[in-house]
Formats: structure tokens, sequence, C-alpha cells
């Protein structure tokens, strides 16, 4: 399984719970509306959490790949310079 589909099923199994408690335990409406905006708020905070995991990755991915492809650019101009 992917990280990608890992985080969804959670996400997933998280909004699930949500909806889950609120309807098993209503409270007045105005109760509901702050529980439902606090529970998106804390959504919204973890998956830009993950957005800027994610991000990092990315970024230190390309440096490698950026150092790979330099030390073979040198590599090769080494090689030229001896033939």
């Amino acid at each position: 399984m992917k990280a990608s589909e890992g985080f969804l099923l959670f996400l997933s199994g998280v909004v699930a719970g949500a909806v889950a408690g609120l309807l098993l335990a209503p409270d007045k409406g105005t109760d509901t509306q702050r529980k439902i905006s606090d529970s998106a708020r804390k959504m919204q905070d973890d998956l830009e959490k993950q957005v800027e995991v994610g991000k990092s990755k990315i970024e230190k991915f390309a440096d490698q790949i950026i150092d790979q492809k330099n030390g073979l650019t040198e590599k090769a101009k080494q090689q030229l310079n001896k033939g």
C-alpha cells in the first residue's frame, strides 16, 4: 500500500468517525456546528502538515537527483579530458 493510499484511508476513517460521533451523540445546533468547525479545522491543519512533509521529501529527492547529475557530468568531463 502506498503512503498516499494509507493517508487517504486514515483521513476517511477520521471523517467517518467524526460523522458517526455527531450522529450518535446529538447536541444543540450551535454545539454541533462548533464541533464540526473544530473537526474541520483540525483536519485542515493535519492535511497542511502532510503537504509540508510531502514537499520536504520532494525537495530532498530533487536535491539528490541534482547532485547525482552533477557528479555524472563531472565524471563525463574527466573522461573526455583523458581521451
